[in-house]
């Protein structure tokens, strides 16, 4: 199994990230792009394995750091260095670890929304100020902070660090979309995937100065590899899919349409009827489904014709 294939190998590829570089660095077909990282925590660990993953994709990066926590001040004040280096893209590497003015239990609502706005327009301004570069912007949105004053009040109570980080979230994600060339990597959700505990290490944050946990550096980095790959047209663009206990339970050709496992009648029917469902989504992306099964064709077609089928016939090329 390829360790930078889904589901990665987050220890190995820490392990063996130099073996991987050499390896992946000497495929021939390389295409290279400049890649700003600007900071808002340490990036080293991080430029090392975006790299990494995306030499795997085919691309040879060529890194421009920004100084450490200085996101803010290397894009807004740009003293011509990030200009002259003509990235094709930037990462604005930012995390909850860079809010500068959170709200606490004594604030007024009043005072909660205007911290809101300050914060929101600082990254807002960043974001503006690296899309005058004139390539597309990668930003982080915010991961939850990992302690709780008011329990479960954090999530609806203006002056919560929860509900502050997720109305930050919200704004920023309003942003990307009415903003071409800025895209959101999401890092709400990769803590979420992973566990906060294990995500949000404080000894990462106190000892090295990483806004995650170095194990999960991996998964973030796997992620902004991704946008990138996507905004170079590197996506697959489609999926072959057997039929048989893959699309329903059973076999249609011996059990018939009817014996088959399938819908909400039992629960690998409804995990067959859930699979069939992220297909018809993935489709609606414009990713190509296509059959390749033994089955006779019109066994296949009765299949797809069950009532409780998601997918039909015109769902496939």
């Amino acid at each position: 199994m390829n360790i930078l294939d889904h589901p990665i190998d987050a220890a190995r590829i820490l392990q063996k990230k130099r073996a991987l570089k050499r390896e992946l660095s000497a495929r021939e077909g390389l295409v290279e792009k400049r890649v700003a990282i600007l900071s808002g925590s340490t990036i080293g660990e991080v430029q090392n394995i975006l790299e990494v993953f995306l030499l795997a994709q085919g691309v040879r990066p060529v890194f421009y750091q920004g100084g450490y926590g200085l996101f803010y001040e290397n894009l807004v004040f740009d003293d011509g260095s990030l200009a002259a280096f003509a990235p094709d893209f930037v990462y604005i590497h930012t995390s909850s670890r860079n809010i500068r003015s959170w709200p606490c239990p004594a604030d007024s609502a009043q005072q909660a929304e205007e911290l809101l706005e300050a914060e929101y327009s600082r990254f807002e301004a960043a974001a503006k100020a690296a899309l005058k570069l004139g390539c597309p912007v990668i930003l982080n949105n915010f991961d939850l902070p990992v302690y709780r004053v008011m329990g479960n009040r954090e999530g609806s109570d203006p002056r919560g660090r929860v509900r502050f980080a997720r109305r930050l979230n919200e704004k920023l994600a309003a942003l990307v979309d009415a903003t071409p060339n800025l895209y959101l990597n999401d890092l709400a959700y990769l803590q979420a995937q992973l566990g906060m505990e294990r995500f949000s290490d404080q000894t990462a944050w106190y000892a090295y100065k990483y806004c995650c946990a170095i194990e999960c550096i991996p998964y973030l980095c796997q992620s902004v590899a991704n946008i990138i790959k996507s905004l170079l047209g590197r996506n697959k663009k489609a999926l072959a899919l057997d039929l048989d206990n893959t699309l329903w339970g059973g076999i249609v050709g011996d059990d018939g349409p009817e014996g088959l496992t399938l819908g909400s009648e039992s629960p690998a029917g409804m995990a067959y009827s859930e699979f069939q469902t992220y297909l018809k989504e993935l489709s609606q992306t414009g990713v190509l489904l296509n059959v390749c099964s033994k089955n006779e064709e019109a066994n296949a077609l009765a299949g797809l014709a069950r009532g409780d089928s998601v997918l039909r016939r015109e769902d496939f090329v």
